[in-house]
């Protein structure tokens, strides 16, 4: 008899000898399965009661509900920061986050709307993250300039979240 367990969710799922001594397991994934590098272990049952346990020298991940948006810790909404901004926050365990910075103002009464930066920050397994030290600069002829922070997680799937944003000034 050969079971295998996943984490502590999936436990004791049943394997078939597919030829002597070569077992496979399988699991179809359910809407809402979220597990993050969780360990494999597969657990086999001797004819003589002898039960033996062997750990996947890998991990895996399943990703099957959408993630959460991330939150954006800094800068915070309607804060007024320098020429320069760090923007971090929180998200899903190894994930990533987009992130684009960009701005709105008015140039001669028309409005103005400018990607400043568009990057991706990698989630650490605390869930903390935050972007490279960005630039803030707009075109002189444009005033009442308001940045705004958008971000998004992105699964290791490739699904995408919500979007979280924050505005601020300079």
């Amino acid at each position: 008899v050969a079971k295998f367990s996943v984490g502590a969710a999936l436990k004791n799922l049943p394997m078939i000898e597919e030829s002597a001594g070569v077992y496979i397991g399988t699991y179809v994934a359910k809407k809402g399965d979220k597990l993050t590098r969780e360990k494999v272990a597969v657990t086999i049952t001797t004819k003589d009661g002898d039960t033996i346990t062997q750990n996947a020298p890998e991990t895996i991940s399943i990703s099957a509900a959408t993630p959460t948006a991330p939150i954006i810790d800094s800068p915070i909404e309607g804060a007024k920061v320098g020429g320069y901004v760090v923007i971090s926050g929180r998200a899903e365990p190894f994930s990533k986050v987009r992130i684009t910075l960009r701005y709105e103002g008015k140039t001669l009464g028309i409005k103005k709307n400018e990607n400043l930066a568009i990057i991706d920050a990698d989630v650490e397994e605390n869930g903390a993250w935050k972007s490279e030290t960005l630039l803030l600069d707009t075109p002189r002829n444009v005033g009442s300039v308001i940045f705004i922070v958008e971000a998004i997680t992105v699964a290791t799937t490739g699904e995408l979240s919500p979007m979280s944003s924050v505005r601020f000034k300079k």
